[in-house]
This record gives structure tokens, C-alpha cells and sequence, in this order.
């Protein structure tokens, strides 16, 4: 996959946004679509807790955390869902978002879009390792090296 155009540093505080915005979208939605019978109880929860383990990445992301939060469930550092699986539900935030954005045509939609498309990208895995995981490693080596160069030259 090409890297999208926001898929690049600059864009990350959007990146977040535009998870924040997937998160409320779903808690609006969901219980209409539960109570019209067009999704489970029980999918709804799944979603809603992908949404907000993509929120907490994308926070890391921005906060430049050391560490990845222990997952009880698994017994491993993890964040309670798979690469695989967060990619999946990106691609069809995706899908639906550029559809919307089709259909709507404003610059708000085609930028929302856009985010989840580099939020897809950065989500896939790179021999075993997320975008998200290297954009945080990424990060806290760059801190590493400023630091020797900042107090030389202070």
C-alpha cells in the first residue's frame, strides 16, 4: 500500500482526532442500529472496544509513552486487540468514510477520510511490527539523540 498523504508526522495530532471522532460516531450510532435490529449487542461492544483501544494507541502516540500497557486478558504487552484486527475495522472506517465523502462532497468529509486512511496505513504491520508501534520507537530515538545535542549546545 502507498503511504497516504496525511500519513506523516505533521498529521498524527489529526490522527487522533479522527479517532476521537470514530469513537463518538460509533456511541451515537450504535444504539439505534441495536434497537432497529441491524446489529447485535454483542457486535456493537466488539467495535466500540476497538474504537477505544485505536484511541488509547493514538494518544500514546502523541503523549511518546515508553511503555505499552500490560494486557491482562492475553498475558502480554499488547493493547487488547490485535494488529490484524484493528487494521480490519480501519479499512472499513475507511470504506465508509470515503464513501461519505463521496456522497457529501465538504472538505470535512474528504478530510476525515483521509485520516483514516493514514490511520489504516500506519495500523498495518511491518514484519510484526505496527506503524503504530514504529512511530513511538521512531520518536523516543529522535528524543534520544536531541538531548545529547541540545546540552551541548546549551
Amino acid at each position: 500500500m502507498t503511504r497516504p498523504r496525511l500519513a506523516t508526522a505533521e498529521h498524527r495530532a489529526g490522527c487522533l482526532r479522527a479517532v476521537e471522532k470514530l469513537l463518538r460516531d460509533r456511541e451515537a450510532a450504535y444504539p439505534g442500529l441495536i434497537e432497529r435490529e441491524r446489529m447485535t449487542a454483542v457486535d456493537a461492544a466488539r467495535k466500540l472496544e476497538l474504537a477505544r483501544v485505536l484511541l488509547n494507541q493514538w494518544r500514546w502516540v502523541i503523549n511518546g509513552s515508553a511503555e505499552v500497557p500490560w494486557d491482562e486478558a492475553r498475558g502480554v504487552a499488547g493493547w487488547g486487540a490485535y494488529d490484524f484486527e484493528l487494521a480490519a475495522e480501519l479499512r472499513g472506517a475507511c470504506e465508509r468514510a470515503d464513501a461519505a465523502a463521496v456522497r457529501q462532497g465538504s472538505e470535512s468529509d474528504r478530510l476525515y477520510a483521509d485520516l483514516c486512511e493514514a490511520l489504516h496505513w500506519w495500523q498495518l504491520s511491518d514484519h510484526g511490527l505496527s506503524g503504530v508501534a514504529r512511530i513511538v520507537s521512531h520518536t523516543l530515538a529522535c528524543r534520544a539523540t536531541a538531548l545529547p545535542q541540545i546540552a551541548r549546545a546549551a
